[in-house]
């Protein structure tokens, strides 16, 4: 006998994993891919413009 498993659509797909940051210009959460005005660039950051490359992240 054989076994059939039920698929989700969604199975297969690779998920992007969504890291929370805490920034202190909004005073609020975000996601680390974010982008907002305020946006600074951190000394020890590549070049992306992202909450996560922020001065204001930690």
């Amino acid at each position: 006998m054989s076994q059939n498993r039920k698929r989700r659509p969604g199975s297969n797909e690779i998920k992007k994993q969504k890291k929370v940051i805490r920034c202190t210009a909004l005073n609020r959460p975000v996601f680390e891919h974010e982008v907002c005005a305020q946006f600074l660039i951190k000394i020890s950051s590549n070049n992306k413009k992202n909450c996560e490359n922020c001065k204001y992240s930690f």
